[in-house]
């Protein structure tokens, strides 16, 4: 590994990156071939092969030779292996760390709510690096305006915090009539009443 930089080696590409966090993922004590890892990484095994390989070199893998096959695990004890698993450990909290900034915005402004749900690709766990994040609000139908204008603020923590563009969605009077018969807009309510995360729940306020 060199001294200068080396996080250019260690993150290469994206290959290098999915091959690493398949590799934090595996039990402490598990090391396994370059084709389990390649399909843990949803990676094509020639590929996963070459940067396994590259990472070994700067000491971030470790390999254990074999007669048919080589074994590769994290090598913990490498100076970074636990900044990277820190790196990977907060990824997998950013979801909720969304749902609890909105839950705390919304909370802190006191709006008068029969619904808030995050919906669509973030509910999903399906997110790209385009995706926006859909979040849906339900109210009584005076209240839709001071509802909509608070969305504005909360749409700009979101994008300060995250980066991304949140699009929010208010309807009235609850989200029982919004899914159900001829009203306009009735599939997209169904799909938010169906897959979309309650951010107001104990669950998001707890964490």
């Amino acid at each position: 590994m060199r001294f200068d930089e080396p996080l250019n080696d260690i993150f290469a590409s994206g290959t290098h990156v999915k091959v690493l966090r398949a590799l934090h993922a595996l039990p402490t004590d598990l090391a396994v071939s370059g084709r389990d890892l390649s399909r843990r990484a949803a990676a094509s095994h020639p590929r996963a092969t070459r940067v396994l390989a590259e990472l070994a070199d700067q000491g971030v893998v470790a390999v254990q030779h074999l007669p048919r096959t080589d074994l590769y695990r994290l090598n913990r004890n490498h100076v970074l292996a636990a900044a990277l698993a820190q790196l990977f450990v907060r990824e997998t909290d950013l979801r909720f760390e969304l749902l609890s900034l909105v839950a705390k915005e919304l909370k802190r402004r006191k709006l008068p709510l029969a619904e808030a749900r995050i919906f669509g690709s973030t509910a999903r766990g399906s997110t790209t690096s385009g995706s926006d994040v859909d979040l849906a609000l339900v109210t009584t139908r005076d209240s839709v305006p001071a509802v909509e204008n608070a969305a504005q603020q909360i749409a700009d923590a979101v994008r300060q915090r995250f980066g991304m563009r949140l699009n929010v969605l208010v309807g009235s009077p609850t989200l029982n009539v919004l899914s159900r018969g001829r009203r306009p807009g009735r599939s997209v309510w169904q799909t938010i009443e169906r897959e979309g995360i309650d951010v107001l729940s104990e669950s998001v306020a707890a964490h």
